[in-house]
């Protein structure tokens, strides 16, 4: 799901979600692996809380990670994935995750609502196993954000310092249609039984991005001509 600025009970609503570009998935899944914090793929139990339109999950599950060693959770699951056959051995959760008491999780990734990323955060270190990584796309703004509260600085600083910082680039936008909701991300790393801060690096995804435009422009070719001739669009 989309990091995006939601009150609770929009975030709530099946109908405002937003969802991560699969191409920025992918980019994302293939730089933790070939930077190696992340290992063999296939033996790791993994965790996806906020699953939305399974991007994330398409792309573990296309770099070789074992479906039945993968879990995908989502307040507003998406109906008929539960169901549909792409997800087979797939474990699927319709959970609030902050409630959910997970743990064991050898990696952690997804997109978590931004007016609850501090709470997410927590939770999934609570989750993770003793060498487990977190992965988290997030805006840049919930670092910088100002408030009363220092208490996301002092974890920052302590348990929370994260691993390694990814800056996404380009900018990724969650919405279709005109106007932009696209804010500057990285993809945040935290690996709190292996090592500290290693460093800061660029994410590019302009390939998949480039990937995912085709995509949509070749089922938007399809759905005239079907249209056009009275056909179902495959």
């Amino acid at each position: 799901m989309s990091a995006t600025h939601r009150k609770k009970e929009e975030r709530l609503d099946a109908s405002d979600a937003c969802f991560t570009p699969p191409g920025l998935a992918r980019a994302a899944i293939a730089r933790l692996l070939a930077d190696g914090w992340v290992r063999n793929p296939e033996t790791l139990r993994v965790l996806e809380p906020s699953c939305g339109a399974m991007a994330w999950v398409k792309a573990l599950l296309a770099k070789g990670f074992d479906p039945e060693r993968l879990l995908a959770n989502d307040v507003n699951l998406l109906p008929g994935l539960a169901v549909d056959p792409a997800y087979e051995g797939l474990e699927i959760h319709s959970l609030d995750f902050l409630r959910a008491e997970y743990r064991g999780f050898d990696l952690i990734v997804g997109n978590p609502p931004y007016n609850e990323t501090m709470a997410h955060l927590e939770v999934s270190f609570e989750a993770l196993s003793p060498m487990g990584v977190l992965a988290y796309l997030l805006p840049i703004g919930w670092f910088t954000a100002q408030g009363d509260d220092r208490s996301r600085q002092t974890w920052l600083r302590g348990e929370g310092k994260p691993s390694h910082a990814y800056l996404v680039t380009p900018r990724p936008k969650f919405r279709e249609g005109p106007g932009t909701d696209s804010a500057t991300y990285v993809l945040m790393v935290w690996a709190p039984g292996a090592r500290r801060f290693a460093g800061f690096d660029i994410l590019d995804w302009y390939a998949e991005r480039e990937v995912d435009d085709a995509e949509k422009a070749a089922k938007k070719a399809a759905a005239r001509i079907a249209a056009k001739y009275g056909l179902t669009a495959a």
